[in-house]
């Protein structure tokens, strides 16, 4: 690694200078390198290699040889083809609070890939009088669910979640479902 990146990571910039150099490539991303004037796909980037560069990405090119380097994204003489795909993450939000019988919420936990149920852990904002009329959409509602202890360690614990899933080698929808004793 040369002394400037040395300097460039010791003075956390790292990440902002290794996005700069990926540019706009994304794993599966299909583009055009103009040194090269030839095309290829991204099949992996990582930003924290234990080989012999800052970061690194594999790409398989038109002719279907395989190669890790890091050569930087040229705005000039590069270009994007076709970025991936989003992936197709739903989240839907119920309140149970009223429940006549589970089998009103039956159909959408059948749907859910992840379900993870609120309702005994976490305290509800509602309890709150000066909460009880607003809803997720106000941010003193957001601000106390996510200062709520374990709710951001669950939030992390799902996104890992969704992340596997769409790793996974079937591309099918991923589905969260939360319920909570109110919903939105």
């Amino acid at each position: 690694m040369s002394s400037h990146i040395d300097a460039t990571v010791a003075d956390g910039e790292g990440a902002e200078w290794i996005a700069r150099h990926i540019g706009p490539q994304q794993v599966g991303g299909r583009y055009y390198n103009g040194s090269r004037n030839q095309e290829y796909e991204v099949l992996m980037i990582d930003d924290q290699p234990d080989s012999w560069g800052p970061w690194e990405i594999s790409v398989r090119w038109a002719d279907g040889r395989e190669d890790t380097h890091c050569t930087a994204w040229d705005d000039e003489r590069d270009r994007v083809i076709a970025q991936p795909p989003a992936p197709d993450v739903t989240i839907v939000s119920t309140g149970r609070l009223h429940d006549a019988k589970e089998s009103q919420y039956a159909d959408i936990l059948a749907r859910a890939t992840i379900a993870v149920d609120l309702r005994f852990h976490f305290r509800d904002p509602h309890i709150s009088a000066d909460l009880r009329e607003l809803t997720a959409h106000d941010q003193a509602v957001r601000d106390t669910v996510m200062n709520t202890p374990g709710v951001r360690e669950l939030l992390a614990a799902t996104a890992l979640q969704i992340l596997a899933y769409l790793a996974g080698p079937s591309k099918a929808p991923v589905t969260v479902v939360t319920q909570c004793a109110g919903g939105l």
